[in-house]
């Protein structure tokens, strides 16, 4: 009965050590939010002609409590708050105060500059 035990304990440990040596390598190789590559830079992500893999997680254009259309935009940016910030940086609405409720809305906007060559 102790070897069972023993045996159970060891198989345990084995698969939870290989579990967790499988989240690593996936985190290492396989996240969109460590990725190497072409990024954003205040809203505009300028996309090469090659084949590339783009992750759209970083320097989105955000305004806060406030849900634009895109001619808002276009017509009156200059007249809302609005910060760069990476999909997944804060947990809610509430930017990282404490102070403030963590529901609400806002408006993302990316700008994607495209070659002008159409490939598919």
């Amino acid at each position: 009965m102790k070897k069972n035990w023993k045996y159970s304990l060891l198989l345990i440990v084995a698969v939870f050590a290989l579990t967790m040596g499988i989240f690593f390598l996936f985190y290492r190789f396989d996240n969109k939010y460590t990725a190497r590559g072409d990024q954003a830079i205040q809203g505009i992500l300028y996309v090469p002609d090659d084949d590339s893999v783009h992750y759209l997680a970083r320097e989105w254009e955000y305004y806060p409590n406030v849900l634009l259309t895109p001619q808002e935009i276009k017509e009156q940016k200059e007249d809302y708050y609005s910060r760069y910030v990476s999909i997944g940086e804060y947990g809610g609405m509430d930017l990282g105060d404490k102070n403030k409720s963590p529901f609400g809305s806002g408006t993302y906007r990316m700008t994607l500059v495209l070659p002008e060559k159409e490939k598919q």
